[in-house]
């Protein structure tokens, strides 16, 4: 692929990519926040309460990590969590200094309702594409994906995402 300018003086696809990338993730970033305060939970609450949900209980240290927050942070997230009902601390079977964090039930029925309202809100949003259009993004993103995780940048195993089927030509 060309990264030169053509004579037009339009963009090359290499950087109209680029800059599509980077303006999408942090637009697609607000939009999620938007639609989650009208639950009244934080975009950083739902990755927190997402991710005990895929990886089971975490030490304050690995959630903040995944979260890629201060350790400060993390404690006050998890203040405001306990606080709420979503999360419990209990003590670390295997280390006396480390505390898991594991989901309650409440927050188990918060996760899945963010959840399934995040992939509603996605689904509308992304049904302005064609169907054909919306596979080819997908596959797009997996081969992504799959590069990144080649260099050792990929999605963490345990937030796996999942191949839908195709649809059936009619």
């Amino acid at each position: 692929m060309s990264t030169q300018s053509d004579d037009s003086g339009e963009r090359s696809i290499d950087e109209a990519l680029a800059h599509a990338f980077a303006a999408f993730g942090p637009a697609y970033k607000r939009w999620t926040k938007t639609r989650l305060s009208e639950r009244d939970i934080g975009y950083t609450h739902a990755r927190a309460l997402h991710l005990l949900r895929c990886k089971g209980p975490q030490i304050m240290s690995e959630l903040g990590d995944d979260l890629g927050i201060t350790p400060r942070y993390v404690t006050v997230l998890i203040d405001h969590m306990e606080q709420s009902g979503l999360v419990r601390r209990r003590p670390h079977p295997n280390d006396r200094r480390a505390t898991l964090i594991e989901l309650t039930d409440d927050g188990h029925r918060m996760c899945g309702a963010t959840g399934d309202e995040h992939v509603e809100a996605a689904a509308e949003l992304l049904r302005v594409l064609a169907p054909d259009q919306q596979h080819a993004l997908l596959e797009a993103m997996q081969t992504l994906l799959a590069e990144l995780q080649r260099r050792g940048f990929g999605p963490d195993p345990d937030m796996v995402l999942h191949r839908p089927p195709r649809p059936r030509a009619m």
